[in-house]
């Protein structure tokens, strides 16, 4: 339904959507075929994700025939077409990164991959943002960043979200 609907919006509305695109339990044709109708439908902002993992698992494992990570899946989209592609990015670290190099070197890649622009997971605390800017810049990571907001409509959702996250 998400594609069916961000391809309508493309067609038929003068709004510009930006489709979310995760490699979670797709493979690379999978993939490729929701891409290219992306590009028919006239989308051409992708949010490339790897996403999160499922069933109860705690750690993610790509498909067999799949991006193995949101920096191959950017590569993948950026070998489909012309697309503005933004990904994601952690001003507090993604909770699976080990340290700030493993959590910077992992942006690089997406970035270096053929991303536009970031869009950085929510945050409490705005110094967390900007520390997490200059380690950027640091690293040569030179793309907008743009602040992720979550608006609080459901403050049990907000403790579960925080609570996958590092965001304190």
């Amino acid at each position: 339904r998400t594609h069916r609907t961000v391809s309508e919006l493309a067609k038929n509305t003068t709004m510009r959507p930006a489709a979310h695109l995760t490699c979670v339990d797709a493979s690379k044709n999978e993939v490729n075929a929701v891409v290219d109708g992306y590009s028919a439908a006239g989308v051409k902002h992708i949010v490339a994700l790897r996403g999160d993992a499922q069933n109860g698992e705690s750690v993610f494992t790509a498909h067999p025939q799949g991006y193995q990570n949101a920096a191959h899946l950017v590569q993948g989209i950026s070998n489909r077409g012309n697309f503005e592609i933004s990904v994601a990015a952690y001003p507090e670290r993604h909770p699976e990164s080990p340290n700030w190099d493993h959590e910077l070197d992992n942006l690089k890649r997406k970035i270096d991959a053929g991303a536009n622009r970031a869009i950085s997971q929510f945050f409490f605390d705005i110094e967390s943002y900007l520390r997490f800017r200059d380690r950027c810049v640091t690293v040569g990571i030179d793309v907008e960043i743009i602040p992720g907001i979550l608006p609080v409509t459901n403050y049990k959702m907000l403790e579960r979200f925080a609570g996958l996250t590092n965001v304190h």
